[in-house]
């Protein structure tokens, strides 16, 4: 399937805003101590996380109840029946989380911990990023079902 130009600009937009808001991460990290060392690491299971939500979400919508249609004379719109919604997934998840979080750095971060023979940190380091990134996928993918099953059907006959 080729990408339509909307679909282009989507992943660019998103891929635009991931990685800026990561590089003002790591420029604030390296300035101050309030992401510490491992920063990557916590923008890696930020980035996780919302991934893992937006699958959930996208996954969760596609199995709740058709709402009841009212006649209207003004068209209205519903964000959860406009779900799941492959533009919103190359802007949010492939561009956005896909910038935001860096594989490419985590694998560099790596290698000069070894090489400075910092084993511990290293360590740490290596499962926050596999273990922590699993973790908060998971919440994401599993919070964002759960609360679609609850709430969602309520949400999606709710017109804005």
């Amino acid at each position: 399937m080729i990408p339509t130009a909307l679909d282009i600009a989507a992943l660019t937009v998103g891929a635009s805003f991931g990685a800026t808001t990561r590089h003002v991460i790591s420029q604030h990290a390296t300035k101050s101590q309030a992401f510490g060392a491992l920063h990557i690491a916590k923008i890696n299971i930020i980035g996780s996380l919302l991934l893992g939500t937006l699958a959930g979400v996208n996954k969760g919508a596609t199995m709740l109840p058709p709402p009841a249609v009212v006649p209207s004379a003004v068209p209205k719109f519903s964000l959860i029946q406009s779900l799941p919604n492959p533009r919103l997934t190359l802007l949010l998840g492939v561009g956005f989380c896909g910038s935001l979080t860096t594989f490419s750095t985590f694998s560099l971060d790596m290698i000069k911990l070894l090489e400075a023979a910092e084993y511990t940190t290293c360590l740490r380091y290596f499962a926050l990023n596999n273990v922590g990134g699993a973790v908060a996928a998971g919440v994401g993918y599993f919070g964002a079902m759960k609360l679609l099953k609850r709430y969602g059907a309520a949400i999606a006959s709710k017109k804005v």
